[in-house]
């Protein structure tokens, strides 16, 4: 399996905001309805880079009715 690597560019290149809104929405509605995953975010300290990497892992249920619009 291949990684693909996005840069600042290629994202505002590709993401639409309006697809970006509705996967969010049906981030919302999964959570609601129980439907999601989400452990606590885990944080490895990075003193060498004045900083750390923040971890955010989760699975989300969602379904096409969740996003659907009528």
């Amino acid at each position: 399996m291949q990684t693909l690597l996005l840069n600042a560019d290629d994202v505002d290149e590709n993401a639409r905001t309006d697809r970006v809104i509705e996967a969010v929405r049906g981030a919302f509605a999964a959570y609601e309805r129980g439907n999601a995953i989400m452990p606590a975010k885990s944080y490895v300290d990075l003193p060498e880079y004045d900083g750390d990497f923040r971890s955010m892992p989760a699975y989300l249920d969602v379904r096409e009715a969740d996003t659907a619009e009528s």
